[in-house]
């Protein structure tokens, strides 16, 4: 038996919410890309083997997915996988690549072994979805994503950030991607700690990206409008930066 999975990268328009008066922060606006993408295979064996592009990561996320479930699942007892990817999503700039690679390792294992694992499940063990919902939406549903953030508090761990908004995304809409040749963006612990140490908006900066979204962006994603659709964009980018 072989488990083919396939996922596409995203593009993260910008955060809702980094002010977080409400109990929840973060919040994203996204949409999934047909390229670049992910191919992966994965068949049944004792021991765990990775091959193909990115090897150490595939192999590392299996590791984890069999370190928490296998306690729990005896069909994963003294078991392993074989992984190879056949076509990877860029790393580090800005294309989700991490989420997606997660997910699909986590959903390929799942399937091989008819485990019943949500992707929200799978996503809190490989330690995705902590700021945004978008690539978690992303690999799911595809098309426009606007996810809820997180509760993030001192008492309790961030959550999976909820998808509130999902609609199709326009196969006519274009979008011109130009990656600079220049250091590969914070990720990881960097990225988090980045986060927590900037300066948080006001609640009326919030309450314009709010308004812009569901009075401007959303209609005119509904109703086929790609200009104001393009100058929401373009708004919403300005305020978050």
């Amino acid at each position: 038996m072989r488990v083919h999975i396939e996922s596409s990268g995203r593009l993260h328009l910008g955060l809702i919410d980094l002010h977080g008066g409400l109990g929840r922060k973060f919040g994203g606006i996204g949409v999934a890309l047909k390229e670049p993408s992910l191919v992966l295979e994965a068949a049944p064996t004792d021991e765990l083997r990775s091959e193909g592009l990115e090897q150490e990561r595939t192999k590392a996320f299996a590791q984890r997915f069999f370190q928490r479930y296998a306690p729990e699942h005896w069909r994963l007892s003294g078991r392993g996988a074989y992984l190879r990817v056949f076509k990877a999503i860029p790393s580090h700039v800005g294309f989700g690549s991490g989420t997606q690679l997660a997910l699909a390792v986590g959903v390929a294992l799942t399937r091989l072994y008819d485990l019943d694992i949500t992707a929200a499940d799978l996503a809190e063990t490989m330690k995705r979805g902590r700021r945004s919902g978008i690539g978690i939406g992303v690999f799911q549903y595809g098309g426009f994503i606007v996810d809820g953030g997180n509760i993030e508090n001192s008492h309790c761990e961030a959550t999976v950030p909820p998808v509130i908004f999902r609609y199709p995304f326009p196969a006519d809409w274009l979008f011109v991607v130009a990656t600079p040749q220049v250091e590969a963006g914070l990720s990881g612990e960097a990225e988090l700690t980045a986060f927590h140490e900037l300066s948080p908006p006001s609640p009326e900066a919030v309450g314009h990206i709010c308004r812009i979204l569901v009075m401007k962006m959303l209609p005119s994603l509904i109703e086929r409008k790609i200009k104001p659709f393009g100058e929401a964009v373009t708004e919403i980018d300005q305020l978050v930066v």
